[in-house]
């Protein structure tokens, strides 16, 4: 990778940044993948990628902020990426303002049009890929933030997100195949014959509480409500595999001195969607497969863990010695990772995360 940032100040009323980047990619593939069923019960055959992929990409951006009356600074750019890969040359426009409304309560709102190329492991699928469009997202931001004491911040955040030009699969217009890697193996497998149609948004709300180590307390609170959905070649919308709509973290400590650091942190997530699994019933086969007509249509348990740390800090001339111990989910909830087919038992079967988990450290800084 190669990247140039160049940043020229005019005086108090802004500044000026631009630069170029060039980054050349090359991969070797030569993955075989037997006859299968994929994941809605379809045989799919046997194919052997043997390619040799290599990718130029090329962009130059500038922005110009400025300060067109007092407390208040704009920010406008644009970028152009040429993508090797494709031939086509994208134009992304961005815009950002932030306002200060007093010295404890800041405004801010931005906008912009990003656009990447596709992973290797997608455009090596077959020569045709390379007619697939770039995904391109737009992103809206809206925000405000209220300091609330001299170590306290509030900020409270919402955003939308809308993707395009996304790869989805002919063979699979229910699946979403940027999350096949949660939802099948943890790889991309092969996929014969794809298509630029797929669509995802993603919205919501994002609070957060920060209060920074006064008084040997520290500490941050988070919420998160939002959605995040696909539609693929059927046209329907659907949950995504991390979708888990509400999201909270507080986290914190106590440090009397500079020897002691008392910690703990605790989470909670909504169950995140997945599709309920069935037989094949096919005597020759003992597998579980997607239901098609439901799919990310279940929902699994909601997680929550607790962790908690204690750090003894010993200090020396010109090094430091640090040694903790730490407990992972300190009640030992069972947590559900996944659902997943067991061929042993030939039925439905749970995967549960690590229990309680203790762990002795030591760090020396030198």
């Amino acid at each position: 990778d190669l990247r140039n940032t160049n940043r020229f100040a005019l005086g108090r009323s802004g500044s000026i940044e631009c630069g170029v980047d060039l980054r050349r990619e090359v991969s070797t593939y030569d993955n075989r993948f037997g006859a299968t069923t994929d994941q809605l019960g379809t045989p799919t055959p046997g194919v052997w990628i043997l390619r040799d992929l290599s990718t130029t990409t090329a962009g130059a951006f500038a922005s110009l902020s400025v300060e067109p009356v007092k407390d208040l600074i704009a920010t406008a750019g644009v970028r152009v990426d040429h993508f090797g890969s494709s031939s086509r040359t994208w134009l992304s426009p961005r815009l950002a303002v932030m306002y200060k409304v007093s010295d404890l309560t800041t405004l801010s709102a931005a906008a912009g049009l990003y656009v990447q190329s596709l992973p290797h492991v997608i455009l090596s699928q077959s020569a045709s890929t390379s007619a697939l469009r770039e995904p391109d997202a737009l992103h809206l931001v809206l925000g405000v933030g209220h300091l609330l004491s001299e170590d306290t911040r509030l900020t409270i955040e919402g955003y939308w997100k809308g993707s395009r030009h996304l790869p989805v699969d002919v063979a699979q217009p229910q699946l979403f195949l940027l999350d096949e890697i949660f939802t099948g193996s943890t790889f991309i497998g092969n996929h014969a014959a794809l298509s630029d149609a797929g669509e995802a948004k993603a919205y919501g709300i994002e609070v957060m509480l920060q209060k920074k180590l006064a008084r040997d307390f520290y500490g941050l609170a988070s919420l998160s409500l939002g959605r995040s959905q696909y539609k693929a070649l059927d046209g329907v919308w659907r949950d995504r595999v991390f979708d888990n709509r509400v999201s909270f973290c507080i986290e914190g400590g106590y440090k009397p001195n500079e020897k002691w650091d008392f910690s703990l942190r605790w989470v909670y997530g909504g169950g995140v969607p997945y599709t309920k699994q069935g037989i094949v019933q096919l005597s020759a086969i003992n597998a579980g497969v997607l239901d098609a007509s439901r799919v990310n249509g279940e929902r699994l348990p909601a997680y929550h863990s607790l962790n908690v740390r204690v750090d003894r800090r010993f200090n020396f001339d010109r090094s430091s010695l640090v040694v903790y111990l730490s407990a992972w989910n300190v009640y030992d909830r069972q947590n559900v990772a996944s659902y997943f087919w067991n061929k042993i038992t030939a039925s439905p079967d749970t995967e549960y995360q690590f229990g309680m988990l203790p762990i002795l450290g030591v760090e020396y800084e030198f």
